[in-house]
C-alpha cells in the first residue's frame, strides 16, 4: 500500500505565491529551514516540501482512516475561491452562509494542522504514562489517532468561537506577505481573541471575536497603507517557521534568511506550546465519523 501523502498547507492556497523562475517554469520559492537553503518547487510537483506521510490519516487495525482529510478538503474549496477573489479583484461574488463558515473554518484549521503540531501532540502522548491511560494510547497508531482528534476538537472549537465575530480582509498591500507551515497565528489559545493570516501575497485575513464589535465580513484597501502592517504580519511568520517559509520571489527571501538560521529557530521551539483537547468533542472510538 503506497504511502499516504497530507498538505500541511494546501497546495491550492501556497499557489497564490506561484510565478515563473528564470527559465519560465511556474512554481514557488521558498526557505527550507532544516538544509538552510532557498529552493525553487515547481507547480507541476505539487510543493511536495509542504507535505508529510499520513499526517492526518492515521491507521485505525491496520486500515488508513481517511475521513479527516476529506473533512479539511470540504473547507478548503471554498477558503480558496474565496482566496482567489483578491487576486482576480471578485469583491461582489455572492458569498453563502455555508461558503463563510467553510471558509472561517478552513482558516482556523491552518493554525492547528502542520507536522510539528501533530507530531508534538503524539510525542506528549506517548511520553507520558498519564495521559496513554486516560486515552488508551498503547503505540504509535493510537498516539497517532489521538493527536488527529485532538487537532479536529481544537479546530472545530476555535472556529466556531470566531465564527461570531468579524472577519476582515485587507487588500492590495505595496508590501509582500510571507506564509510559512502554520499560516494562522491564533492568538486566542493566549486568551487574546484575535487571528491573523496572510490570504495571498498582498492580502491579509484578521478575525476578532469582541462582544462590542459587529459581526460580518468587511473588505479594505490596504494599498495606501504603510508597510508597517505588513512587516508585523511578516514578523509574526518568521517567528511561527520551523520547517519552511513562502515568499514571492527569491530575492525577499534572500533578505530574511538570516532571521531563519537554524541556531534562531531553535531558540524560538524552546517556547512552543500546543493546545490539547481530546476525546471531547467526538464520540469515542468512532472518532472519525465526523459531526457537522
Amino acid at each position: 500500500m503506497a504511502v499516504k501523502k497530507s498538505h500541511e498547507v494546501t497546495f491550492s492556497y501556497l499557489k497564490a505565491w506561484s510565478a515563473p523562475n528564470s527559465k519560465g517554469r511556474k512554481g514557488i520559492w521558498y526557505f527550507d529551514i532544516e538544509r538552510q537553503e532557498i529552493r525553487f518547487s515547481s507547480d507541476a510537483d505539487r510543493y511536495s516540501f509542504a507535505s508529510e506521510n499520513r499526517l492526518y490519516v492515521p491507521k485505525h487495525k491496520g486500515e488508513r482512516i481517511e475521513a479527516v482529510e476529506k473533512w479539511l478538503s470540504e473547507a478548503e474549496r471554498a477558503f480558496v475561491n474565496f482566496a482567489t477573489r483578491f487576486q482576480h479583484k471578485r469583491f461582489s461574488d455572492p458569498l453563502t452562509a455555508d461558503d463563510f463558515r467553510r471558509i472561517i473554518f478552513a482558516a482556523v484549521s491552518l493554525a492547528y494542522r502542520s507536522g510539528p503540531e501533530v507530531r508534538h501532540i503524539e510525542d506528549l502522548l506517548l511520553s507520558d504514562s498519564e495521559l496513554r491511560a486516560r486515552y488508551g494510547v498503547t503505540d504509535a497508531d493510537s498516539a497517532h489517532i489521538a493527536a488527529v482528534e485532538n487537532m479536529v476538537n481544537i479546530i472545530t472549537k476555535q472556529a466556531q468561537f470566531y465564527l461570531s465575530g468579524k472577519c476582515q480582509v485587507i487588500y492590495d498591500f505595496n508590501q509582500q506577505l510571507l506564509v510559512c507551515e502554520r499560516p494562522m497565528l491564533d492568538m486566542n489559545s493566549r486568551n487574546i481573541p484575535f487571528a491573523v493570516m496572510p490570504l495571498t501575497p498582498s492580502a491579509l485575513l484578521s478575525l476578532e471575536s469582541n462582544h462590542e464589535l459587529q459581526p460580518g465580513l468587511v473588505f479594505v484597501d490596504g494599498s495606501g497603507m504603510d508597510s508597517q502592517l505588513c512587516s508585523m504580519a511578516n514578523n509574526f511568520t518568521i517567528e511561527r517557521a520551523r520547517k519552511w517559509v513562502v515568499a514571492a520571489t527569491r530575492r525577499q527571501l534572500g533578505e530574511v534568511r538570516g532571521l531563519l538560521s537554524s541556531e534562531r529557530v531553535e531558540v524560538r521551539s524552546t517556547t512552543d506550546r500546543v493546545v490539547f483537547t481530546p476525546a471531547d468533542l467526538l464520540s469515542k472510538g468512532q472518532w472519525w465519523e465526523l459531526k457537522r
